[in-house]
């Protein structure tokens, strides 16, 4: 009966080292999964950050041609418009000649 008793702690030592273990290897786990998840979502933030980055410049791209072409049809219709007044000036010019010599015919 002695060897009993003997064996009991050993026994209650051994089972408490294997939970110790296990306990261990079960934290050691948890730590590398939440490691490895932490690692895969900064992955994905820095993928969808990246992305982000990139369709913000081609935006930024597509804003800046159509800023240049904006400028250009600006400039054009500021052209334009300076014509058509020159046009409108002569046509007025015109009219008043034509009116001048109209009343020296008819004289």
């Amino acid at each position: 009966m002695k060897e009993e008793t003997e064996d009991e702690p050993e026994e209650e030592i051994e089972e408490e080292l294997q939970e110790e273990t296990a306990d261990e290897l079960e934290e050691e786990i948890e730590e590398e999964l939440e490691v490895e998840t932490a690692d895969e979502f900064e992955e994905e933030i820095n993928d969808a950050l990246e992305a982000a980055i990139s369709q913000q410049q081609e935006y930024r791209a597509k804003l800046n041609k159509l800023t240049s072409e904006n400028n250009h049809v600006a400039s054009e219709n500021k052209r334009l418009q300076g014509d058509l007044e020159d046009a409108v000036q002569q046509h007025q010019k015109d009219r008043e000649a034509c009116s001048r010599l109209e009343e020296q015919v008819k004289k």
